[in-house]
This record gives C-alpha cells, sequence and structure tokens, in this order.
C-alpha cells in the first residue's frame, strides 16, 4: 500500500507491505491513518500551518513484487547514458543482467523525463516499471546532461535555465563579521541556516519589535510557542539536543536554531546569562543553526559572506552566463517571462555576480 498526499506531511506513513487477506489489509489501513494523527506529522502541519484537508492521505493498492531492480539513467560523474560498460560503476544499478532491453528503457525514460533518473522495475515477460525518481548525480555531471538535452533539442534555453540551481553557480563558504564588538557563544546545529533579529523572550512584548526580526530564546518550546515562532527569523534552545522539540519543529519550519547552549533565563527580568555573559531582551542576535554558533551584540550586526565555485565547473559556467545574456539583455523579451521565471533567472545572474564571474 502507498499514500498519496495533496501536500507532503512528515510522519505519515507512506509505504506498507500487506497480505492478500481481509484482516491484514484493515491493520495496513488503520496503520496508515494512525500515523495522520501520530505528534510529528501533527508537529509538521501545525509548523507548516497547512490544513488539515490538503494531509488526508489516499490509499492506492498494487501487488508487492519480490526481486525489484533499479537503474539510474545516466553516469553519476560522466553524465552518459547507463549501458553495458559502465553500469558497474554505480551501485544503485542492481540488475541481474544488463542486456538490450535495459538500454532501451533507459533510453526512453531519460527522453521523456529530461532529467537523469532512478527507475525501479521488475520482470516477467516484459520490463514493468514500479517508481522512477530524481538520481543523485554530481553538479558537473547534471549539468552535463541538461547541455546534451539542450544541444539535442530536447529542452529549449529557458529550460535548461529553470532546470539549474543557484548553488550550482556559487555556494556559500563561511562569513565574516564587518563590524567587532560581538559576544560568542556556541551549541548544537539543530536547524540549518542564518538568521539575525533582536532577541526575544516568551515574556517580551512583541508590539516593541512588531516590524522587525526576532530570535525566540526558550529553554525548550511547548505548543504555545508556535503562534511566536512564526514571527521569527531564528530560535535558541538552553538546553535540549538535535531531536529537541524545538529543533524538530525549527527544522519543520525550515528556520535556523540552535539548542543546548547552556545559558540561564529569567523571563522575569527578560535576561539570559552565564558566568562569561548577560543578554538583554532586545539585544542583537545570530543565530548560526547550521555550525551550532550564537553571535550577541548591542549594536547591529554586520555580516559578509564568502562565495565560491567548483572549478571543475567553469565551462558550464561559461556556457549557462551566456544563455542568462540572452535573455537578460533583450529587455522586452524578458518582460514576456512570467515572473517566477524572470526571478529565477535573476537569481541565477545575481549569483554569478557573488564570485565576482567575468567572462
Amino acid at each position: 500500500m502507498q499514500t498519496s498526499l495533496k501536500k507532503a506531511c512528515t510522519g505519515i506513513i507512506k509505504n506498507i507491505k500487506a497480505d492478500k487477506n481481509y484482516s491484514s489489509l484493515k491493520y495496513a489501513i488503520e496503520k496508515i491513518y494512525r500515523s495522520w494523527f501520530d505528534e510529528t506529522a501533527n508537529a509538521y502541519r501545525i509548523s507548516n500551518k497547512i490544513q488539515d484537508a490538503d494531509t488526508f492521505p489516499a490509499i492506492y493498492i498494487q501487488p508487492y513484487v519480490e526481486n525489484v531492480y533499479s537503474l539510474v539513467t545516466r553516469s553519476s560523474t560522466s553524465s552518459e547514458l547507463t549501458n553495458k560498460a559502465n553500469y558497474t560503476e554505480n551501485i544503485h544499478n542492481q540488475v541481474n543482467v544488463f542486456d538490450d532491453i535495459c538500454s532501451e528503457l533507459l533510453k526512453k525514460i531519460d527522453e521523456i523525463i529530461l532529467k537523469p533518473s532512478k527507475v525501479y522495475f521488475y520482470r516477467d515477460d516484459n520490463i514493468k516499471v514500479c517508481k522512477v525518481t530524481n538520481q543523485v548525480i554530481t553538479e558537473s555531471a547534471y549539468w552535463t546532461s541538461m547541455e546534451y538535452y539542450l544541444k539535442e533539442g530536447l529542452i529549449d534555453r529557458l529550460e535548461y535555465l529553470m532546470n539549474l540551481n543557484s548553488n550550482m553557480i556559487a555556494k556559500s563558504d563561511g562569513y565574516k563579521f564587518s563590524n567587532s564588538n560581538q559576544i560568542f557563544g556556541k551549541g548544537l546545529p539543530a536547524s540549518p541556516g542564518i538568521a539575525i533579529g533582536k532577541l526575544i523572550f516568551r515574556t517580551s512584548n512583541l508590539s516593541k519589535v512588531k516590524y522587525e526580526s526576532k530570535i525566540l530564546i526558550v529553554d525548550d518550546s511547548v505548543p504555545d510557542d508556535i503562534e511566536v515562532l512564526h514571527t521569527c527569523t531564528g530560535a535558541i534552545g538552553t538546553i535540549g539536543g538535535m531531536v529537541s522539540h524545538l529543533a524538530v519543529v525549527c527544522r519543520g519550519m525550515r528556520m535556523p536554531a540552535v539548542t543546548g547552549c547552556g545559558v540561564v533565563i529569567d523571563e522575569e527580568r527578560k535576561v539570559a546569562e552565564n558566568r562569561d555573559f548577560k543578554l538583554q531582551e532586545f539585544s542583537i542576535v545570530l543565530v548560526d543553526g547550521s555550525n551550532g554558533k550564537i553571535t550577541f551584540s548591542n549594536e547591529e550586526i554586520n555580516i559578509e559572506h564568502n562565495y565560491k565555485y567548483n572549478s571543475e565547473n567553469k565551462k558550464h559556467l561559461d556556457n549557462t552566463y551566456e544563455i542568462i545574456a540572452y535573455f537578460t539583455e533583450n529587455i522586452e523579451f524578458f518582460k514576456k517571462l512570467t515572473l517566477e521565471q524572470q526571478l529565477h533567472i535573476a537569481n541565477l545572474k545575481n549569483h554569478f555576480k557573488k564570485i565576482g564571474y567575468v567572462k
């Protein structure tokens, strides 16, 4: 049995095996629907503001097949189509024999999906596909695949750009402070990302910082904190680990968070302190949830990101930059694109600027 959801929801069982009898089928269906009430699923719906009706699972039943094989359409490093010569190079290529039928299947899937894919299938008289998912592949190989589709006329230049991710062009390689007078703290990396805001407590008067970025500090979160967290850009937990309630909720909300930082909170005085420092309400705070770092200051915190690109992707950058220039230099044509397309292309171009790209 597999579940089909209008919107993805962590915690709901997606696949379950059942025997071909009434009791087993009944138990499997009940187990799927019970998972809908699970704390994890409920917290995910609340933290992501997903309506219950959007996560009611529909269930479809298909025959269980043993000996399901898998093949990826392209080499994860060179991006060439998987064939008899290279299929043993990838651990995801799990077949008892690679023959012409496998080659034909992968070629058809590749021409239909137009992205490197992983195919699950079983064989009786013919090959029958069970599922197709995105393939894990290196950036360079993914780029090469997209360039192949473009060259062969399978996609156009706009589709090519829309299939690229800005992180393929430039990645943040840490950051540095452009001002001084910071106090540094350390905790556990509970939810990735960086956020800057003013420190608030449960008892803080939020009307004083209504239109400013806020960082909530608590021992560990309780359900009542969800409403406040929705107004924040980051969170700090003084106790708890990477699977604490605050950590799980913040990851569900995709909000940077650090836990286990070891300071003591005085809600009445609205102060957080340890033997090294004392933090007042509305202090400026930077939360680095990727590295478990916290930075405090009484003045504005200014950071400068360092960006880099993979030198192996240089040839792909040149080609991509030319295509971006084709769209952005033709203003009238660019205006005819959808807002989503304009924003995506502008974001790609901005990442070229971050690495100081000059062709």
